[in-house]
């Protein structure tokens, strides 16, 4: 054999080498983590969602979920000890059902993109929450470098999701485990709680930054001309307890307004507040004092509203805000309740 030959057959056995040794990588990256999450990625992109499926066991992902999330809702209510306990017991109660409800959203949001609220009865309007369907869409996106730990069948996956309307990355972190088919699938959001607050102060910083310029315009259109109230009794026998008061005051426009919205705020002194909403409609509103008299329930089992009840009169503190005004020209000055699309 030439020289030339011996060359050519060493670098054809090389080529093979590195053929084999690539092959050998791929086929372990099809039967890793990493794989597993990157096809649930691609499903969500491709909408389909049997592969969705095949990767993400959203039984178990959506159970842990809901747990989280209704610790995570309890633990920021303003219940009583007591009504806590209740609530946990009919959150037990209502999870079968909301684990169905909770997996049609998700095979919609895989299947068309997003989650359709008209889709979803009034009652449970509350799932169709903007932070899993966002971390779920983002998926599609993950930013970073995913971070693997594998311990035998179990796996932790973290990665990133980026935000686009608060232009954040989140750190996501999923559970996995492999099947017997040797198939790795997501089991668990581990770290939603820590996300779902993250992602509130971000949005809620985000919101009152962008809000900021829209309430001085809309304080400078109301002036409070009084403002007063007290709990008392709501029926005959003193069961229940209401907080009633009285808000005057005039809009401060150079032209006339069909619509005002606002809310009234009543603090005691150790910073127990309850807040009530309150609408005005009018042809032409303008200069002249407008008058709301209105109650609003106090639930003896929310802390804040038994507090309320309990305080004098006297101590009690009063705040007015606009929400909303619309001017009969068309023209409207209004909060942002949630953060805009980005185009």
């Amino acid at each position: 054999m030439t020289q030339k030959k011996k060359i050519g057959m060493g670098l054809l056995v090389l080529v093979l080498i590195l053929l084999c040794a690539l092959g050998a990588g791929y086929l372990r990256y099809r039967r890793s983590p990493a794989y597993a999450l990157t096809m649930a990625a691609e499903a969500v992109e491709k909408h389909d969602w049997g592969t969705f499926q095949k990767y993400v066991d959203t039984q178990r992902v959506l159970g842990r979920f809901y747990q989280d999330a209704v610790q995570d809702t309890l633990g920021r209510s303003d219940f009583t000890p007591a009504m806590q306990q209740v609530g946990q017991q009919m959150a037990a109660a209502m999870k079968p059902h909301v684990l169905d409800r909770l997996e049609y959203l998700v095979r919609s949001y895989v299947e068309q993109g997003q989650v359709n609220p008209e889709t979803v009865p009034k009652e449970e309007g509350s799932l169709v929450n903007p932070v899993p369907y966002r971390m779920l869409g983002g998926l599609a996106v993950l930013t970073g470098k995913a971070r693997t730990t594998v311990e035998g069948n179990r796996a932790s996956v973290t990665a990133s999701v980026h935000d686009d309307r608060l232009n954040k990355d989140f750190p996501i972190v999923i559970a996995m485990e492999k099947d017997e088919a040797g198939i790795w699938r997501a089991v668990a959001w581990e770290n939603a709680a820590q996300v779902m607050a993250e992602w509130r102060q971000e949005e809620a910083a985000a919101l009152a930054a962008l809000n900021a310029p829209i309430e001085e315009r809309l304080s400078a259109l109301w002036e409070t001309e009084s403002l007063s109230g007290q709990a008392e009794p709501a029926d005959a026998l003193g069961l229940t307890q209401q907080l009633r008061f009285r808000l005057s005051g005039k809009v401060r426009s150079g032209k006339p307004v069909r619509e005002i919205d606002g809310t009234v705020t009543c603090r005691t002194p150790d910073g127990a507040a309850v807040t009530a909403a309150f609408s005005q409609q009018g042809a032409g509103l303008a200069g002249e004092t407008v008058t709301w008299e209105m109650a609003r329930e106090l639930s003896p089992f929310v802390q804040s509203d038994a507090a309320v009840a309990r305080a004098s009169a006297s101590s009690l503190i009063w705040d007015v805000k606009i929400t909303r005004v619309v001017f009969t020209d068309g023209e409207s000055v209004a909060l942002y309740t949630q953060l805009p699309e980005k185009k």
